[in-house]
């Protein structure tokens, strides 16, 4: 099952607790449709590991009957519609909440047997593997009854970086505005510090499409906008320049979102 050892780190560099303002090592989209990928192969050995004559059975209980084949059956429909819709502009967070849900289904049951269970073996394997997709998804596994799966995707945080970056450039021009004459090292100041905000945003981008890592790069996203806030503190900024102002700060809001730091 290729990318497994690397899952079990995500999964557990995902599910460490962390501070407010850590972000933490976010996996790209390739990485996250490789975790699909094994959870469908994990699913795949665990259902040949079943006894046949359990395969067909149907589980009662004062709730319900359960058809094992049939839910076997849907829950591999299940998987393979995320890995079907599962694409950069598509995070298939709904698909992935589902499968999440159905396999916590499957895991109270498979704990509620003997080790002897044949198919445990598999299932944990499975579990390990549900669990890194899970973490990718900024939840657990299982699944809480009241978490959802979530996930912005590399093309929306493209998108977010891009848009500081232009604003950042806009928003360097219309400072002129909030200083006044004698102030001209203060705007130079500023006007240097919403350069590097579009510079740090450019960078981040840039990383985000190649799918490399990039929390530390998001980290800096974050540190340039609050100088550049600090720079520009009290003072009145022009209408436009303000409108440039909060789509920045809705844009970094996406971006603190995906990397840990909202």
């Amino acid at each position: 099952m290729k990318y497994l050892t690397m899952l079990f780190c995500f999964a557990w560099l995902l599910a460490a607790p962390a501070a407010a303002d850590v972000q933490y090592a976010r996996p790209s989209d390739r990485e996250v449709a490789a975790a699909i990928e094994n959870v469908e192969d994990a699913v795949r050995e665990f259902e040949r590991a079943l006894d046949r004559d359990f395969r067909r059975s149907t589980l009662r209980s004062d709730e319900a009957e359960v058809d094992v084949e049939n839910f076997l059956k849907d829950f591999q429909t299940d998987i393979e519609r995320l890995s079907d819709r599962f694409d950069r502009k598509y995070s298939a967070s709904g698909e992935a909440t589902t499968v999440l849900r159905k396999a916590n289904d499957i895991d109270e049951f498979v704990r509620s047997q003997p080790p002897s269970f044949e198919g445990r073996s598999e299932w944990d394997v499975a579990a390990a593997v549900l669990s890194a997709l899970a973490a990718a998804y900024e939840t657990s596994f299982p699944i809480a009854a009241e978490d959802n799966a979530r996930r912005i995707n590399d093309a929306e945080l493209e998108d977010a970086a891009e848009s500081i970056s232009e604003h950042a450039r806009a928003y360097r021009k219309a400072l002129k505005q909030a200083f006044a004459k004698e102030e001209r090292d203060a705007l130079e100041a500023a006007r240097d510090q919403a350069e590097a905000l579009s510079d740090a945003a450019e960078t981040l981008r840039s990383r985000i499409r190649s799918g490399k890592p990039a929390s530390g790069e998001a980290g800096v996203v974050a540190a340039e906008f609050a100088a550049l806030e600090t720079a520009v503190e009290g003072r009145t900024i022009p209408e436009s320049a303000e409108a440039d102002r909060q789509a920045m700060a809705d844009a970094l809001g996406k971006i603190e979102q995906a990397f840990g730091t909202e």
